[in-house]
């Protein structure tokens, strides 16, 4: 808008002569100077050139269709104030028809000999529409808005482009992470090129195959231990670090007389009957031997040695425990009738081996020296002796 109020001018030439042909006041050549002057002026945008004399009358019309108002006074206030003032003024004017337009008004001033300015002697009124002017800003922001449109337009295509070209493979490998951990390690990611995506790519592919022959392997374990278990004559417990059951063999489930649903997390305290007398901590501090009977909650006698060791990380960590339950019944038995045997050979040697004592030590306080004492304790002593291997 400044460049345009900046154009809107007039040569200080013809300025100067419109002010010449001004003092040449009733001079019929004047108005026809004014006119030919008024032509020769190069207003901007078309503009429209008025020059008034210092009486406030219209004496030149650069438009021809308004040449009717040659010789007639100028109603503008802003016109008249200039002439009386001599300030050049600019300004906004309305009109129902032109609308809005700008309007310039320029004093004329007389030139001495000496070069000096003198008085006002008219006044030269510049008048450019508008419109010409907001229909090129108008055409500019519509362009501007096109532009804006077709770039944000492209931008978002770009943009829509180049995050599939990101997300796309992204997603892929999203896609066999689930299936990864489902358990399908079958599926592979395609590989898009060489950069940080395809890098991370080929990761999550050699990610995937080394998870599948872990898993292989580790299944592979999984059998042969169920396997082992399954043949062991003993019962073998496994708990987790809290001390509930987390797998448990067929030969512990037939000495506990259990079912495998049964036992699954269940505590292996009160699994094995000893939650009154230890602690897990006293389990897994105290790694004993325990010898628990179990003849009461079974149809037969049954009495098992229990044996415990820790399942320990490599850091130290503790993970859970393992109980290994072996029948120790028969050799209970076998125990307990050997400690009868024994004390019933040793009541019945008791009372015959006291007599004899007695005696021995009568004969050795002299008593052999008396034949009817010694007859006595030979007889009696053959008496004890084959009463005793009678009774037996």
């Amino acid at each position: 808008m400044d460049t345009f109020k900046t154009s809107i001018n007039i040569d200080p030439y013809i300025q100067d002569k419109l002010a010449t042909d001004l003092m040449q006041e009733g001079n019929e050549t004047s108005d026809r100077d004014i006119k030919s002057t008024i032509s020769q002026a190069e207003v901007a945008n078309s503009g429209q050139v008025q020059v008034i004399d210092a009486k406030g009358t219209i004496r030149g019309n650069s438009n021809v269709n308004e040449q009717s108002s040659v010789g007639q006074k100028a109603t503008s206030a802003s016109i008249k104030n200039v002439l009386y003032n001599g300030q050049t003024y600019e300004g906004y004017e309305y009109g129902d028809k032109t609308g809005a337009a700008y309007t310039k008004i320029i004093p004329l001033k007389s030139t001495s000999t000496t070069g000096d300015t003198g008085n006002i002697v008219g006044a030269v009124y510049i008048s450019v529409n508008m419109n010409s002017v907001y229909d090129n800003i108008n055409q500019i922001v519509r362009i501007f808005l096109i532009a804006s449109l077709v770039a944000g337009l492209l931008g978002t295509l770009i943009s829509i482009v180049i995050s599939r070209a990101i997300t796309r493979p992204i997603d892929e490998m999203k896609k066999q992470a689930i299936r990864m951990a489902r358990g399908d390690y079958s599926g592979q990611v395609r590989i898009y090129g060489q950069d940080e995506l395809g890098q991370l790519a080929v990761a999550v592919n050699n990610l995937s195959v080394r998870v599948e022959e872990a898993q292989e392997a580790s299944e592979s374990e999984r059998r042969r231990l169920d396997s082992v278990l399954a043949h062991m004559t003993d019962g073998v417990i496994a708990t987790d670090r809290r001390g509930n059951v987390i797998i448990i063999n067929e030969t512990a489930l037939e000495f506990l007389n259990r079912k495998n649903e049964d036992t699954i997390g269940v505590s292996i305290l009160k699994l094995l009957n000893i939650d009154k007398d230890y602690t897990l901590r006293d389990l897994l501090e105290n790694q004993q031997e325990l010898l628990l009977d179990f003849s009461e909650q079974t149809d037969h006698d049954l009495i098992l040695r229990a044996d415990f060791s820790l399942i320990q990380r490599e850091t130290g960590f503790i993970s859970g425990l393992v109980a290994v339950l072996h029948d120790v019944t028969e050799q209970q038995k076998n125990d307990r009738e050997r400690r009868e045997f024994v004390s019933n050979v040793s009541h019945e040697l008791r009372t015959p081996l006291t007599s004899m004592r007695s005696y021995i030590e009568a004969l050795n306080d002299g008593a052999w020296q008396d034949p009817k004492w010694h007859l006595n304790f030979e007889g009696d002593t053959r008496r004890n002796g084959s009463n005793d291997s009678d009774d037996q």
